[in-house]
């Protein structure tokens, strides 16, 4: 029997992603062990097919400026198959160009560190202004617990709701 490009067996398991993600705040003012923190400004592009998330990022690293494409498309709430690579300054100011016009470019710091085993991606995003900050895992299953460290509370799980992906929150 021929299989369907979505089945999921003929995907490389390194190109789909796996997260949960939640609504949070911090208890304290500072993450109380190591962790990296990253710069990112984060802008959506126009696609022919509205399943397709397409987005490029400016990542900067202390001094160390990175430009990534990335194209995403969703095999289930959770699941995504993912196209991500580095690309050159003069690719991402020519992906500019295809900025999607219904959003805002999202302008965001983000700690990772890990607790327990388990990496922690921790966003606070300063455009679109949020009152709360999102806290997602990766490669993460939906049934498995979640060793929260003591000092984030997890306000809601956001899990596959549209309304907390970034591309939803870019929309003006």
């Amino acid at each position: 029997m021929k299989s369907s490009p979505e089945d999921k067996t003929q995907i490389p398991l390194n190109n789909i992603e796996i997260e949960r993600k939640y609504k949070v705040q911090i208890l304290i003012d500072e993450l109380n062990l190591p962790y990296h923190e990253v710069e990112i400004y984060q802008t959506y592009l126009t696609t022919q097919d509205d399943n397709i998330e397409e987005r490029v990022r400016k990542i900067i690293d202390d001094q160390e400026i990175k430009y990534v494409h990335t194209i995403k498309k969703p095999i289930s709430d959770t699941e995504r198959i993912e196209d991500e690579k580095t690309i050159s300054e003069l690719e991402y100011n020519a992906f500019l160009k295809r900025k999607n016009s219904v959003s805002q470019t999202i302008h965001k710091k983000r700690k990772t560190f890990n607790y327990k085993g388990q990496n922690f991606e921790l966003d606070t995003y300063f455009s679109p202004q949020l009152s709360f900050l999102i806290l997602e895992l990766e490669g993460i299953k939906n049934h498995q617990d979640i060793d929260f460290p003591p000092f984030i509370e997890a306000l809601e799980d956001v899990t596959g709701n549209k309304a907390y992906s970034n591309h939803s929150l870019s929309l003006k």
